[in-house]
C-alpha cells in the first residue's frame, strides 16, 4: 500500500514548508519571551513541521529512486537522518558554548530557512525527475 499522505506532502511542495516551519520554531525558541512560552509555541510549530517532513521525505526518496535501488536509497536516508540527529547534540552544544543559546537557535533558524529555500528552488526539478522515474 502506498503512503498517500507522504505522496501528497511531497507533491504539494510541503517539504520546503516543513523546513520553513522548523526555521520558525527555532526562531521562537530564541525570540519568544519567557522560557515556557517559547518552549510551548516553538514545540507546537516544530511538531506540525515534523509531521509533514517525516511523511514527505520517505515518499520523496521512494519516488526519486530507481525501482531496483529503493531499499538502498531508503537505507541511505535513514543513515543520513540518524547521523544528523546524533551529531546535532554535539554540534549544538558546542555552538551554544561559543555564541550563547539565543544566537545558537537563530543560527539553526537560518540553516533551516536556507534548506527551505533550497527545497523550494528544487521543487520543479524533483517533480520532473519523479515523473521520469514513473512516480508521477
Amino acid at each position: 500500500m502506498r503512503d498517500q499522505g507522504g505522496v501528497w506532502c511531497e507533491r504539494s511542495g510541503a517539504l520546503h514548508a516543513a523546513a520553513a516551519l522548523a526555521a520558525v520554531s527555532f526562531a521562537c525558541f530564541a525570540l519568544v519571551p519567557g522560557p515556557v512560552s517559547a518552549l510551548l509555541i516553538g514545540a507546537m510549530v516544530m511538531t506540525v513541521g515534523e509531521l509533514v517532513f517525516s511523511s514527505a521525505v520517505p515518499a520523496a526518496v521512494a519516488r526519486l529512486a530507481p525501482a531496483e535501488a529503493r531499499g538502498a536509497y531508503q537505507g541511505a536516508w535513514s543513515l543520513v537522518q540518524s547521523l544528523g540527529m546524533g551529531s546535532a547534540f554535539v554540534a549544538s552544544g558546542l555552538l551554544r558554548e561559543f555564541v550563547g543559546w539565543r544566537t545558537a537557535w537563530l543560527v539553526f533558524a537560518g540553516i533551516a530557512l536556507a534548506a527551505a529555500l533550497a527545497l523550494l528552488a528544487a521543487r520543479e526539478r524533483f517533480r520532473r525527475a519523479s515523473e521520469q522515474r514513473g512516480g508521477g
